[in-house]
């Protein structure tokens, strides 16, 4: 989401995006702690800082929460990320909730509400999206081409032609100004969560070899070759892993847990080569350098 805020924003809640300065959102650490330092942490999926306009207040914060569905316990929950927000950054907050499945209506307001002694103490309100009360339909061939890879998760029960829709949305993504990694993304969504069954996948590979679908298949087989790119990336890094964990036990003995897990964690393989070409000449574990 934080690649697509400004087109997200400037879609599905224009009157909020009009109101805000899109183009250098500042990304915010999502750990928030109840009781801070030691209180337990509560992790946002996107906390974004921006500027508005005009007037005050001058900064706000966007806080976005992705759920799968509609729960009892979201209302409360979204309060209490709001009260976090407003005491951790000491800036109002714009609260969204995107619902990936259910929910009542494609774009709404919902609320939390406290009561004591039948006194209304508290009404906090949020915005809803709501994606699969969308047709998608007619969202995939909008001007923007977020909405195409959104599309997959949109309601598509009235759907007469869905191979054809399918071919449309990656034709769509594949057209637009987004760059690769972008339209690797919203390729992933079509992907994922427009799956097809071996008869319809056969014809889809067929009807991807048609001229029409030059773009659609150049998504469709960029996505593969990317996928198969980072299973091969992912493979050459556990390989390292496992090669520097055996060396550091056959030089230095049984490592402690916790330093077994920082090897497991490490990312990149830069890093994991400057420790294999390490091991060779450390005299001692601490040398290695592993504890933050």
């Amino acid at each position: 989401m934080r690649l697509f805020l400004r087109p997200f924003l400037e879609y599905f809640f224009p009157e909020i995006a009009r109101e805000l300065d899109l183009t250098t959102p500042e990304f915010m650490d999502k750990e928030l702690f109840e009781d801070p330092p030691e209180g337990a942490a509560r992790i946002a999926d996107l906390v974004a800082r921006v500027s508005t306009r005009e007037g005050e207040p001058e900064l706000l914060l966007i806080h976005i929460e992705v759920q799968a569905e509609r729960r009892q316990e979201i209302p409360e929950r979204m309060f209490d990320y709001y009260t976090l927000l407003r005491r951790t950054y000491r800036l109002p907050a714009v609260p969204l909730v995107i619902y990936l499945r259910g929910a009542d209506g494609s774009l709404t307001q919902e609320e939390y509400r406290d009561t004591v002694l039948g006194i209304e103490t508290l009404r906090f309100r949020y915005h809803c999206l709501a994606l699969a009360h969308l047709d998608a339909e007619e969202h995939v061939n909008s001007d923007e081409a977020l909405l195409a890879g959104l599309a997959a998760l949109m309601d598509r029960s009235r759907v007469a032609r869905p191979l054809q829709l399918r071919l449309s949305m990656l034709d769509r993504i594949g057209r637009s100004s987004y760059d690769r990694h972008r339209k690797f993304l919203l390729t992933n969504l079509v992907e994922v969560y427009f799956e097809l069954g071996d008869n319809e996948a056969e014809r889809f590979r067929k009807a991807l070899a048609r001229p029409e679908f030059k773009e659609a298949k150049k998504m469709a087989t960029s996505h593969v070759e990317r996928i198969e790119e980072q299973a091969r990336n992912e493979g050459a890094l556990k390989a390292k892993r496992e090669t520097l964990v055996r060396q550091l036990t056959q030089k230095f003995g049984a490592l402690p847990p916790e330093l077994e897990t920082r090897v497991t964690t490490l990312a990149t393989g830069e890093e994991l080569d400057t420790l294999l070409d390490r091991v060779l000449v450390a005299e001692s574990l601490d040398a290695m350098d592993l504890v933050d």
